[in-house]
């Protein structure tokens, strides 16, 4: 650790010698010194041995039903996905002037390569990721999703529940080089109370599915929820 801690005191004399504000000068100098101690890549999985799959944790916030389109037969949700993972870019906070987490632009580090695996997902920030002195990860990013969804187009008033299913995954990983969390979460504290549409039942469950051109499993979450719309005094 002496080659990253000599290059971070390095730019934090540079910094205080301009008398400047350090905060963010010296968070983003222990990023680089720690980045460079672990000869760090965002394009490499982030696994410890080829027998540990990289743990990743997802459970999704519910933020709003935008719109649904009846003719399409598509929902469109506003969300936020909450991911964590181990980087392995474990720090020393003594190293760094007691720092103990970073704020970093997400886009620097390995992140799963999730997707739904019907409709379409866009993320809508650059929400920044959290990087722990133990290595550990949490992206929060704001997403858009615009999902199938068995809408009867004669019924534009909404009035009988619907039900809708976001099956999401990793695209090309199996679970024996990323793993699912298996008790993923649907939060609906933080869910529009101007929504137009009213939520009824949230479920979430992992699922492992073999296919016949291969032997290893492939893990997904399905994240139901349930809705109408709003009664109109």
């Amino acid at each position: 650790m002496a080659t990253s801690r000599l290059t971070f005191l390095s730019l934090l004399m540079v910094c205080l010698a301009r008398s400047a504000n350090c905060t963010e000068f010296i968070s983003d100098a222990a990023w680089r010194s720690i980045f460079y101690l672990h000869k760090y890549s965002r394009d490499v999985l982030p696994q410890t041995s080829l027998d540990d799959p990289v743990n990743v944790s997802v459970s999704l916030t519910l933020i709003n039903i935008r719109d649904v389109d009846f003719l399409a037969k598509e929902v469109e949700i506003d969300a936020w996905l909450m991911l964590r993972w181990n980087s392995g870019l474990r720090f020393d906070p003594s190293d760094f002037q007691g720092i103990e987490s970073i704020n970093v632009e997400a886009s620097r580090l390995w992140r799963p390569d999730l997707e739904i695996y019907f409709g379409d997902m866009r993320f809508t920030n650059n929400a920044l990721a959290v990087l722990s002195l133990d290595g550990s990860v949490l992206w929060v990013p704001k997403v858009r999703m615009q999902i199938p969804c068995d809408v009867n187009q004669f019924d534009a008033k909404l009035f009988s529940e619907v039900t809708c299913k976001i099956k999401l995954g990793s695209w090309t990983y199996n679970e024996n080089s990323i793993s699912l969390n298996d008790n993923p979460t649907v939060d609906t504290s933080d869910y529009s109370p101007f929504s137009s549409f009213e939520l009824m039942n949230t479920t979430a469950v992992k699922n492992l599915v073999h296919y016949q051109c291969c032997e290893e499993g492939y893990g997904n979450i399905d994240f139901v929820f349930s809705f109408k719309k709003k009664n109109v005094l």
